[in-house]
């Protein structure tokens, strides 16, 4: 977190620095050549194509909102699962549950109406999870 504070920190003093360049020019250039400089980089901007995303990329995360989307009644058909129960089915501590689902490997949801909580409850969702454990599972014990 605070690295991030840090880069935030410089990001604001670069934006003041230029913003300070900016009102210099514009005190000390002749207004008029100012704003025509002013227009003829915002129409080359304007020209300028839009880079592509790399196809081979994934799809960007959820967006934190809408995140918000398990209801009661899926609880109670079972679609839904917390990470006690995610934890158990899988075979691994709740700590090594965590790190999955910061590095994106399972996707964590959380109930409507928790919008407004610090921390809202997790869950995950059962078909997810049960193919993770599909692929993901270790056997404890001999291999036969």
């Amino acid at each position: 977190m605070t690295k991030h504070l840090i880069a935030l920190v410089r990001l604001v003093g670069l934006c003041y620095h230029m913003i300070q360049k900016l009102v210099y020019l514009a005190e000390h250039f002749p207004r008029k050549k100012f704003i025509t400089a002013l227009d003829l980089f915002i129409e080359w901007a304007e020209k300028q194509p839009i880079p592509e995303a790399p196809r081979d990329h994934p799809a960007p995360p959820l967006d934190e909102r809408n995140r918000f989307i398990v209801t009661e009644p899926d609880i109670d058909a079972g679609k839904w699962m917390q990470k006690k129960e995610a934890s158990m089915r899988l075979g691994i501590v709740r700590s090594t549950l965590d790190v999955k689902l910061a590095a994106g490997e399972l996707t964590a949801y959380y109930k409507k109406g928790d919008e407004h909580k610090e921390r809202p409850r997790v869950w995950l969702l059962r078909a997810q999870v049960e193919e993770y454990f599909l692929t993901y599972t270790v056997r404890k014990g001999k291999e036969k």
